[in-house]
């Protein structure tokens, strides 16, 4: 088992991001409404969740907060999975947070994520889809450096005397992937998603909605050697480039090694909030 040490967690910084007011009592009500909102562990858990839709943003999302931090973590290890490495390195920097610009509520987040990973094998993934059995690998230890931007934005307003919610949603993720010795891979993804949110109010306490969402998103990999031996040769198996295609033996790939996987998605949700409990919201989504 991986034996994770947390050298530095510079915990949830809380950050004014009031309107501009001549009023410092109300300063220090956001400030300390941020506090309260990231010690209460159910409030978080809320937030994390509500996070994931637009149909949450205006209820469940708080109207003026922020957050930032900064993360660090070493994982070092022997017993792991083949596609693992034995040693881990993460730095991760985020902020979020939300306003009200008008009758419009607004949320954003952004998050950069710096990976090593020491000792890679059967590894040329970008990790953000790892149930999928198609990848490159080679038996061989390489060094890998993985750089992410995930950028996350939502928009609502009420209508017909706060009777209709529309809403939308944003996320984009972006990544580098790169590995410093042979066999060299270079990997770069990209993800997006578009999310459009319809609720009516019914009651005060309830509200059913309904929406649909668009995403597309690519990997591409490259695989490449410095010292073309290790593939023309077959004195040095342990370099060999293998596309493991599913769940049974690798086949060889040491002349085509590039390829492309492409993503669809097509959604429909439908919400339903009932915000008379403290976590009595719940969403169901139908795939298309």
């Amino acid at each position: 088992m991986k034996l994770l040490y947390l050298l530095a967690f510079f915990g949830i910084i809380p950050l004014s991001a009031l309107a501009q007011t001549n009023c410092d009592s109300l300063k220090l009500s956001g400030l300390t409404s941020s506090f309260e909102l990231f010690q209460d562990s159910i409030a978080y858990n809320s937030l994390l969740q509500s996070k994931q839709s637009a149909f949450y943003l205006k209820n469940h999302i708080p109207a003026r907060y922020s957050r930032a931090s900064i993360n660090y973590q070493l994982l070092r290890g022997d017993l792991m999975a083949a596609q693992d490495a034995n040693q881990i390195q993460l730095a991760q920097l985020s902020t979020e947070g939300s306003s009200e610009l008008g009758k419009v509520k607004l949320f954003g987040s952004l998050t950069y994520s710096k990976v090593f990973e020491d000792s890679t094998s059967y590894g040329h993934q970008t990790r953000s889809n790892p149930s999928s059995p198609y990848y490159f690998g080679a038996p061989a230890k390489i060094h890998y450096e993985r750089t992410t931007y995930a950028f996350q934005a939502m928009a609502g307003r009420s209508f017909w005397k706060e009777k209709l919610d529309l809403s939308l949603g944003l996320d984009y993720k972006v990544g580098s992937h790169f590995s410093t010795n042979d066999p060299r891979g270079s990997l770069s993804e990209y993800q997006f998603d578009l999310q459009f949110v319809a609720a009516y109010n019914l009651y005060k306490d309830l509200k059913l909605g309904m929406g649909y969402s668009h995403g597309y998103g690519r990997e591409s990999v490259n695989i490449g050697y410095k010292n073309p031996r290790y593939y023309e040769s077959s004195a040095y198996p342990e370099f060999y480039n293998h596309l493991i295609n599913g769940f049974r033996e690798w086949d060889d790939a040491l002349r085509n090694r590039i390829y492309d996987n492409k993503f669809l998605r097509n959604q429909i949700q439908l919400g339903f909030n009932n915000s008379r409990s403290n976590n009595g919201h719940s969403q169901i989504i139908l795939w298309i």
